[in-house]
């Protein structure tokens, strides 16, 4: 008996529905982005299109922004693939919904708008709040050093720039300060990564909260060091959810004296590592760093083994969710207030992707 093949017809009609949202199943990431950003305070994105009716008709913020977030959510970060997607791709030619607009039109509105996306990281994360999906008193904050759009092989160390300023007969001022900075990217820095060793980065840094481990507070640094990095992160977590966090763990790069006390003062039950997992601890002068070794006697206590553990699986989640599942591994723009506008997209579109999925359970 020969055998029978399901039918195989490319070249028939087929009739879809003549709403675009039939074209996808209910549930579906791209109808949570959609409705999400339809409920947003856009008015910033909307603003610069106002005119007096003689240009060109712009595209709608909300298909562009929407396309943004949900290219973001999914892998897709550069102008070149989103604009491909909304050729190729059925859920984003949902969001598109009959518009495509070119890699330069995409790219430019994202340049723009690249100060506007903490203002609407800050809104999801009060939606999240109010849905009763993310909870600010319990915190963990950690780093990851991300690629900048730069080579390190076009850094140059203070040592070489006078000597190539001297070479070059005057100069020397100019070049000494930018001593250590990169020609592509000035902001950016040689940092040690914890898988390709030495590269051209940024810092990226986030607070998530202890219930989903939604990001409630982002930035990026262009020191390698994690120093000084702890209490801004807090305050804008505290900011952003209206309530003073009860615990903070963090590693041992966040650890000094001055944001210990802050923490103590500020009622704030901070479980920060004095030493590297694994190594010897380190002892603290009580008379000298009398926060410090008030810090150090916690993992002695059981409870206070256990919020540093917190820490480990609660932050370290959603970094290499960002990493790894969403594939994003390099800043595309350049400059430190732009990369962090790049970095406040990228978390808004991870929590907007864990919402979707905390919602549905």
């Amino acid at each position: 008996m020969p055998t029978t093949f399901r039918p195989y017809h490319p070249e028939q009609d087929v009739l879809l529905p003549s709403n675009v949202r039939g074209w996808l199943p209910e549930g579906h990431l791209a109808h949570h982005v959609s409705d999400l950003v339809d409920g947003l305070d856009l008015e910033a994105f909307y603003a610069p299109c106002e005119g007096d009716g003689r240009r060109k008709s712009p595209y709608d913020p909300r298909m562009l922004l929407k396309v943004l977030i949900y290219g973001c959510a999914t892998g897709v970060f550069s102008s070149r693939g989103l604009a491909r997607k909304l050729e190729e791709d059925v859920a984003f030619r949902v969001l598109g919904a009959g518009n495509f607009p070119s890699r330069r039109t995409i790219r430019a509105f994202r340049r723009r708008h690249l100060g506007d996306f903490k203002r609407l990281f800050v809104e999801v994360v009060r939606i999240a709040g109010e849905m009763g999906v993310a909870r600010f008193g319990k915190l963990s904050v950690d780093g990851t050093k991300v690629r900048a759009n730069a080579s390190k092989r076009k850094a140059m160390s203070c040592g070489r720039m006078v000597g190539e300023a001297r070479r070059l007969s005057g100069g020397i001022d100019a070049l000494a300060e930018r001593a250590r900075e990169n020609f592509t990217d000035p902001r950016s820095r040689i940092m040690k990564t914890a898988t390709e060793g030495f590269q051209q980065c940024c810092n990226a840094q986030l607070a998530v909260e202890g219930s989903n481990q939604l990001i409630v507070a982002a930035g990026v640094s262009a020191n390698a060091s994690d120093q000084g990095l702890l209490l801004p992160l807090v305050d804008e977590a505290e900011a952003v959810g209206g309530e003073r966090s009860a615990t903070v763990p963090a590693d041992a790069g966040y650890c000094n004296e001055a944001d210990l006390a802050a923490l103590e003062n500020r009622g704030v039950d901070g479980h920060v590592a004095l030493g590297r997992e694994g190594k010897r601890q380190v002892e603290a002068d009580a008379e000298k760093h009398p926060a410090k070794a008030r810090m150090a006697a916690k993992p002695a206590t059981e409870a206070g083994r256990a919020h540093y553990a917190q820490c480990k699986w609660r932050v370290e989640a959603p970094i290499g969710w960002i990493k790894e599942a969403l594939g994003f591994r390099r800043f595309g723009p350049r400059g430190l207030e732009q990369v962090r506008g790049e970095w406040d997209l990228v978390c808004l579109a991870l929590n907007v992707k864990r919402m979707r999925g905390l919602r549905a359970a």
